[in-house]
């Protein structure tokens, strides 16, 4: 997650706890209560959750296939995602840097939220000595997953300001 992202789970995870109170409160219905539920699930990329929420709506539910529709779509982006960094992790393995650097550059599009894509852009560029493409790689994965020991450990030794 960015810092803006990480915010935005902390206030999905506080929206969470909103909606179940309000549900024992009966101020919101029960449909309202799973489609919101669902929704912050999703935005977490808990696709199994938000989808397992989303089949509870009924049928007739509003919400259910604009949902449904959703889930697959954004779980398929990080299943893409995925196979990119896996095409690029194969390729670069083989000394095929272009290929790796297409694919790693498609995989950091598609699940930015994740750090092992950024890992891997930032040893490409070190493998091929493209200091400032470090560096660049270094600033945006910080930004894009602040959390992550191994990037922030990778700036400090490079002098880069966290």
């Amino acid at each position: 997650f960015s810092r803006s992202n990480f915010r935005c789970y902390i206030v999905i995870c506080q929206v969470n706890t909103i909606i179940i109170r309000f549900y024992k409160l009966r101020l919101i219905e029960n449909q309202e209560a799973l489609s919101l539920s669902a929704k912050a699930a999703l935005y977490q990329h808990q696709f199994e959750e938000a989808a397992r929420l989303a089949a509870e709506l009924p049928p007739e539910n509003d919400d259910r296939p604009a949902l449904e529709a959703e889930i697959v779509q954004l779980h398929h982006m990080e299943q893409d995602g995925k196979e990119h960094y896996n095409l690029a992790l194969s390729s670069a393995r083989k000394g095929h840097w272009a290929d790796a650097e297409f694919h790693i550059t498609r995989a950091i599009t598609l699940i930015p939220y994740l750090p092992e894509p950024w890992q891997l852009a930032v040893k490409l560029a070190l493998i091929q000595e493209r200091w400032q493409l470090v560096q660049e790689r270094l600033r945006r994965s910080l930004v894009a997953v602040p959390e992550n020991t191994q990037l922030q450990r990778l700036a400090d030794e490079m002098g880069m300001a966290v």
